[in-house]
């Protein structure tokens, strides 16, 4: 529940931009009802009380439908960022739509979309979802080092620990160009390898070949 000291003249877009501060849902995915009516963007909450009152109800829906519809790739390349900026701040850690959507930008040909999708399925996935796991470690073999190191970072937060394909996708990283990946890779490992597994301690010790790389 959200209580808000309002003006009896505010509009439908003043108020969904005051939820959005409150509980950081964007104005894209709110719809308001008052009563049995949609209150319309540019509606005075007033229109909807009766004479005299000095308090109302409105019930918020949160819908992905736009934003969603955002992410077509016929969509401008802003209208795909911002959409995926705009789940990545929803937090709605589980959605398989959302995830889904998400996962498929990951395909974009623009590094920009790429990079934003890796950033949104930080927030979105729920630990375990294979199917997050494997677009992440997809992405491990991006030209980009910074896209490879975000990439890495993610997988640590949707990957289980002991996941087999997290653990060989890391353990190919160690031998990569950038010093800042292989860094991120080791970090990665000490999260996601389960202790005292000695098939992955052999994986490691094959590739670290020059410890001061990660110095």
């Amino acid at each position: 529940t959200l209580e808000l000291l309002v003006a009896p003249t505010i509009t439908g877009a003043e108020l969904k931009r005051k939820v959005a501060a409150s509980w950081e849902i964007p104005p894209s995915c709110q719809s308001l009802m008052v009563g049995a009516w949609v209150m319309g963007e540019s509606d005075s909450l007033c229109v909807f009380c009766r004479p005299g009152a000095t308090a109302s109800t409105a019930l918020v829906l949160i819908s992905l439908d736009i934003v969603l519809q955002d992410l077509r790739k016929d969509q401008t390349l802003n209208k795909r960022v911002n959409a995926l900026a705009v789940l990545g701040r929803l937090n709605n850690r589980g959605n398989d739509q959302a995830v889904a959507a998400v996962c498929d930008c990951l395909c974009d040909t623009e590094e920009d979309v790429r990079h934003q999708a890796l950033r949104a399925l930080h927030s979105l996935a729920a630990p375990g979802d294979t199917r997050a796991v494997t677009v992440v470690c997809s992405q491990l073999v991006r030209a980009e080092p910074a896209h490879r190191v975000t990439a890495i970072r993610v997988l640590c937060n949707v990957a289980d620990v002991g996941c087999e394909r997290a653990l060989v996708a890391l353990c190919a990283r160690l031998e990569d160009i950038s010093v800042d990946v292989r860094r991120e890779a080791v970090q990665a490992l000490g999260k996601i390898a389960t202790k005292g597994d000695e098939c992955n301690v052999r994986r490691i010790c094959v590739r670290l070949q020059h410890m001061e790389a990660y110095a």
